[in-house]
């Protein structure tokens, strides 16, 4: 049903000759999206703890990335129904500006938006540290009610080898389990894939441990919401 295909660094899977995911390592300077997450603020919405996320509405202009005017991040429950989180008006601090100006996440964003094939005009960006021994998706495998969602991994520290591990699956058949290792960008199609990350487990008790990634989505979660009855259908699709 999936092909997948090794080529140019780009592990690809096609279904029917349609692009569907894509993991890859864009070359970048790795330590200026690391700063960013320096002060992340606290995920006051997440009861459990262990959470720490932003999240901000990005236009892309020729001038390069604008902040667009904040919007309350609602997940539907048909997407996200822990408590707390899905169903409810979400609002978080925004990534910061000083973040959108950087080279390495200028890169980041086009090598996400090259998978894409469509023009993307605004996205979604959130900045999600998990700490401890904490779950990078509580809310277990799931679709985003996106198009497009990338997911870039930008650091591990003081976590299992084994841990975090990034899953998808097609149905009931799983098509991805692995480590994604630091500076690995996935990109996929959401309507076809269910996908989440494994819990990270501490690995030196007395240090702190954080996973930190940037998902990206398209459309920017200020459309999507207008459309939340559209993307339940979309999320029907028969495979």
């Amino acid at each position: 049903m999936l092909q997948r295909i090794e080529k140019d660094g780009h592990t690809k899977f096609f279904y029917k000759d349609e692009l569907t995911l894509d993991i890859h390592f864009p070359e970048l300077d790795i330590s200026q999206l690391q700063r960013s997450f320096d002060f992340v603020p606290y995920d006051n919405y997440y009861d459990k703890g262990s959470r720490y996320r932003t999240t901000s509405r990005v236009e892309i202009t020729e001038e390069g990335y604008k902040l667009l005017p904040k919007v309350a991040l609602y997940q539907p429950t048909y997407v996200n129904d822990i408590d707390s989180y899905g169903g409810i008006d979400r609002i978080y601090a925004d990534v910061p500006i000083s973040l959108l100006q950087t080279e390495a996440f200028d890169t980041m964003i086009k090598c996400w938006l090259e998978q894409i094939p469509f023009e993307v005009k605004s996205f979604s960006v959130h900045q999600i540290r998990t700490t401890d021994s904490g779950n990078p998706t509580p809310e277990g495998r799931h679709k985003d009610g996106t198009d497009w969602t990338g997911v870039y991994i930008v650091r591990r520290h003081n976590i299992e080898d084994e841990s975090g591990k990034t899953k998808y699956w097609i149905k009931d058949e799983e098509v991805v389990s692995e480590v994604v290792p630091e500076g690995g960008l996935i990109s996929h199609c959401d309507r076809y894939f269910l996908h989440c990350a494994t819990p990270i487990e501490k690995k030196h008790p007395d240090e702190p441990s954080f996973r930190d990634v940037f998902v990206l989505t398209t459309p920017e979660h200020g459309l999507n919401r207008e459309q939340e009855e559209y993307r339940a259908k979309v999320l029907e699709v028969d495979l």
